[in-house]
Parts: structure tokens; C-alpha cells; sequence
């Protein structure tokens, strides 16, 4: 009986046993022995990316690649260290890939450490449904080339084409960009060399695919240039007879010259692109009949308005460095020499400015000038009281030559903190401005000669220049020695010194003014001022 028994359990656990054996077995399928592979079904192209599916055969894993048709096929080994893995059968996608472009499928499977073969399929992706498109980039620009890139976006081609001194508005259409422009075909930098200094250039570009058309696009460059070479003006841009200014001998003549286009504000004017001015003050006696007309000759650098010399005051250049920089020039000595041959001058300007640099311009062409003789009358409002005990917190100063025998001293006396900044200063808050012309005998420093200067209209030393107001393009402007009140309600009224003294005393760097001067009204103008001097040497 327990035989029994015992060999019923036996069997009983044996059969335990074997259940749990093969439930084991059954969590991993035991290859079948074949060689593993993959297959690569058919695929479905489209402008970006392509669609096929993978079937493994005994095969626990698979590895692929999608690589342009240009390439070499990968091999096992390669697919292996560096393919895409696949656990079991499915559809696979490849995108961001180029549109039309032909590409090899490559796939190999592996079980264990046992590699199939290679399998490959080749397809080319279908062309693409987006509107071909370019952009333009702007890059260097120097004085006679221009750089910029070009990218395209679902183009065959572009093509690109530069227009100097586009006409506003002006925009060439893309059969004409195709058919005289440069073609490119892929994306890139472009440099267009022997262009223009100082020129503005239209670029546009378009791109093309079989029919279809980009839009138009475009951008402005412009050339720079060197603003020590010579300057070739090409144009008069103003031109003004002002007769002869109070107080002096001879004629004011006004030209303004520039390098291509320009626009004038509150009387400077700048050109409109990359380039520059020169305003030049001229003078010489009136004209005996006729029309006022530029004598010629050799003008010399003088703040005295004398025969046959140019005004520092007024004659000044621009450089517009067309990128959104503007600065004026000043200048301290040199020569304009004008010619005229028919109706045709030749200007030529051999200048030094302030800053030591030599500014030498040429200009040949017609010079018209508008008589304004008559517009020189008295505008500016009057002051009409006296000033005194004014106490000066601030003195600015340019220095200038004047002739063979004085300079000019132009001090501006501040009874409140100016507004501006490098010489140019003005009145910001209510308060006064004093300017006082002196003319000291020439020497080697810029300063003032300790003293008493009385106001006269004899160009000798030790004397203040009388005060006075010229007009000036549009406007008109106060000079010589006066008094400038800015009131709270940002109204200027002006006196103008018709006599009296400033005395000048100096310790060191620090100067002294006492200033007792009369208006041509009759009106005192007193003040004083210790303190040093911000000098501008001019010369």
C-alpha cells in the first residue's frame, strides 16, 4: 500500500516539475535555428520623409540606416554599431529629409550575436509642396564691394541683381533678376566687388523652382568711403548772396557743395547716404551790375570778413558715414581757390581742420546764387532792460586766426549750467549767455592777454568786436559781443554791446572778467566771472 502511494506522488511532483519547466520555456521563444533577417517592405515617399515597413525573421532585433542614394551602402558590422534598433516587425519613418532626393534603405537583423545580411531599398522623395522662397542678409560693406548672404528655401535656383541709386520705389521684377542678375544654386555669402565708394545699392533676388516663383526680395547697402581721400563734390546744393554784413567792407557769398544728395536742418547740411558737405563763406567786393556771382581767385582763411578770405564761422564740412553717423568739421587754416571759365567754376578747397587733418575738395560745374541782400534786417527780439550784477558760473572759448596781426577769441559766459557738449553749448534753463569777441595780439598759446577791452569796430587788439545779427540761410543769428536772456517761458531776447569794457585779469589758469558793457539800446549788461577757461584752439 505505501508502494502505491509513494509512487503516485513521485509522479505527481514530476509532473509539477515539468509544468514549471515549460512555463519557463514559454517566455522566450527558442530560435528556430534559421539565419535571422529583415525585410524591407514597400516604401511610401513623400517631400520630407519616407515610409516603409521592417519584418523580422528569427530574429530578435534589427538595425537601419537611411542614407543618401550617393553614399556607400553600410555594412553588418557597420549597421550594427551605429543603425537605428528595432525590437520586433513594425512601419518605420524617416523624416527631414530633402525633397527629390534619392536615398538607400539598409537594414541588417541579428539574433544573439549572429548578423543576417544586408537587405537595401532605394526610393527618391517626392517633390515638395512649399512655395519656394529666399531671404537676404546684408554683410560687410567696404568702399567698392558689398557682401551679403543669400538662403534659399525649396529652390532650384536664385539669382541675384544690384542697382545703384535706387529711384524710391524702385523694385525690378523677377524676369528681369533672372535674366540679367547672377544665378547661385545654393546657399551662401556673395561679395560684389568694384562698385561705387559712397553709393547706395539696391540688391533684390529671387528664387525659382520648375514653374513656380519666389517672391521679390530686397535690401540697400551702401559703399562706404575714406574721409581723408579727396572729396569730389558733384553738386551745388545751396547758393546765397547776403550783401555786405553791418558793421564790415564786403560781400558775403554762401555756397554749399556735397557729395550726392543732401537735406539741410537748422542750416547744417548732411548728405543722405555715405559722403560730405563743405558750406563755404566767401568774401569780396559787390557786385558792380547784374546778378551776384563767386569772383575768382585764392580766399584765405580770417575771421575779419576781408577782402578775398573765408569765413570759419560759416564755412565748415560734413561727414555722413552712412551708417548713421554725422559730424561736422571745423577748420583752422588753408586756402579756396576759385576758377571760372565760362560759365564753369572749379572750386578746390586745401584745408586744415581743428583736429590737425588736411580736407582737400574739388567741385567743377555751375554756381547760381539767390540774392537775399534785402532780407538783412533786425529780427531777433530786442532786449529790453539792463542786466546787472550777473554772477558767470561757466566760460567756454574757441580761438581762431584772425589776421597777420590778431586773433579772435569768441568766450561764452553762462550764468547757468549750458546744455551741449565739445565746444557747442546753449542755453537749456532760463538764464543768460554772455558772448564777448575779443581780439588779442597774435601769439603762439591760445589765451586771452590780461587787460581792458573796449568795445570798437577797429579789428585792433585789445578791442571787443561790437555785437550785431546776420541773417544766415533761413535764420538769423546774433555775433560780435551781446546778451542772450532765456526766459522761463523758453523765449529768447538779445542785447547787443554797442560800447563799454571787459576787463581781463589772470592767476595762473584761473581768469578774471568784469564786464560793463551798454546795449545799442542804451541798456548796461554787468557781470562777473572767476574761474578757468574751457579752451578750443581753432586755428
Amino acid at each position: 500500500m505505501k508502494k502505491i502511494l509513494f509512487s503516485l506522488l513521485g509522479r505527481a511532483l514530476l509532473l509539477v516539475s515539468l509544468t514549471a519547466l515549460a512555463s519557463c520555456n514559454d517566455d522566450k521563444t527558442e530560435p528556430s535555428g534559421g539565419t535571422p533577417s529583415v525585410a524591407i517592405g514597400e516604401i511610401t515617399p513623400q517631400s520630407d520623409r519616407l515610409t516603409f515597413a521592417l519584418t523580422l525573421r528569427d530574429a530578435e532585433k534589427a538595425f537601419y540606416l537611411c542614407l543618401p542614394a550617393t553614399e556607400s551602402a553600410p555594412s553588418a558590422e557597420t549597421l550594427a554599431a551605429q543603425g537605428i534598433p528595432v525590437s520586433q516587425s513594425q512601419t518605420v519613418t524617416v523624416d527631414g529629409l530633402l525633397p527629390e532626393t534619392a536615398y538607400t534603405i539598409s537594414a541588417v537583423a541579428m539574433q544573439g550575436d549572429r548578423l543576417g545580411s544586408v537587405a537595401t531599398a532605394s526610393a527618391t522623395t517626392a517633390p515638395s509642396d512649399a512655395e519656394p522662397a529666399v531671404k537676404l542678409t546684408p554683410g560687410e560693406a567696404t568702399t567698392t564691394s558689398l557682401s551679403f548672404s543669400l538662403e534659399m528655401q525649396d529652390c532650384a535656383r536664385a539669382a541675384y541683381l544690384l542697382i545703384a541709386n535706387p529711384k524710391q520705389g524702385q523694385t525690378p521684377d523677377a524676369e528681369e533678376i533672372l535674366r540679367s542678375g547672377t544665378t547661385v544654386e545654393s546657399d551662401g555669402t556673395h561679395t560684389v566687388n568694384e562698385l561705387t565708394p559712397a553709393t547706395t545699392y539696391l540688391i533684390a533676388a529671387v528664387g525659382e523652382k520648375d514653374s513656380k516663383r519666389s517672391e521679390v526680395v530686397t535690401i540697400e547697402m551702401t559703399t562706404g568711403f575714406d574721409a581723408s581721400a579727396p572729396a569730389t563734390f558733384d553738386r551745388q546744393v545751396a547758393g546765397f548772396y547776403y550783401g555786405v554784413p553791418a558793421g564790415y567792407n564786403y560781400a558775403e557769398y554762401y555756397v554749399v557743395l556735397s557729395e550726392g544728395e543732401a537735406t539741410e536742418q537748422e542750416g547744417i547740411y548732411t548728405t543722405t547716404g555715405a559722403g560730405r558737405t563743405l558750406s563755404i563763406d566767401l568774401y569780396y567786393f559787390e557786385p558792380l551790375s547784374g546778378d551776384p556771382a563767386i569772383t575768382q581767385g585764392t580766399y584765405k582763411y580770417a575771421t575779419s570778413k576781408s577782402l578775398r578770405t573765408f569765413d570759419p564761422e560759416k564755412t565748415r564740412g560734413t561727414v555722413n558715414d552712412g551708417k548713421g553717423g554725422i559730424r561736422q568739421i571745423e577748420f583752422k587754416e588753408g586756402t579756396i581757390d576759385v576758377r571760372l571759365s565760362g560759365s564753369t567754376y572749379t572750386i578746390t578747397a586745401s584745408l586744415v581742420t581743428t583736429d590737425g587733418e588736411e580736407f582737400t575738395g574739388s567741385y567743377t560745374g555751375p554756381l547760381t546764387l539767390e540774392n537775399r541782400e534785402e532780407e538783412q534786417e533786425q529780427n531777433l527780439p530786442p532786449l529790453e532792460k539792463e542786466l546787472t550784477g550777473m554772477s558767470f558760473v561757466r566760460a567756454i572759448a574757441k580761438y581762431y586766426n584772425n589776421d597777420e596781426t590778431t586773433d579772435q577769441c569768441t568766450v561764452e559766459l553762462y550764468d547757468v549750467e549750458p546744455g551741449g557738449s565739445d565746444g557747442y553749448y546753449y542755453l537749456l534753463d532760463a538764464g543768460h549767455k554772455l558772448s564777448v569777441d575779443f581780439l588779442v595780439a597774435t601769439g603762439d598759446d591760445a589765451q586771452i592777454v590780461e587787460g581792458t577791452y573796449t568795445v570798437a569796430d577797429t579789428n585792433a587788439a585789445l578791442t571787443l568786436i561790437p555785437g550785431y545779427e546776420e541773417s544766415f540761410l533761413d535764420s538769423t543769428m546774433p555775433l560780435g559781443t551781446y546778451c542772450e536772456e532765456y526766459s522761463e517761458e523758453r523765449v529768447s531776447t538779445y542785447g547787443f554791446a554797442s560800447s563799454g569794457t571787459v576787463t581781463v585779469t589772470r592767476t595762473g589758469d584761473t581768469y578774471s572778467f568784469d564786464v560793463k558793457l551798454k546795449t545799442s539800446k542804451g541798456y548796461r549788461i554787468e557781470g562777473t566771472y572767476e574761474g578757468a577757461i574751457e579752451m578750443y584752439d581753432k586755428r
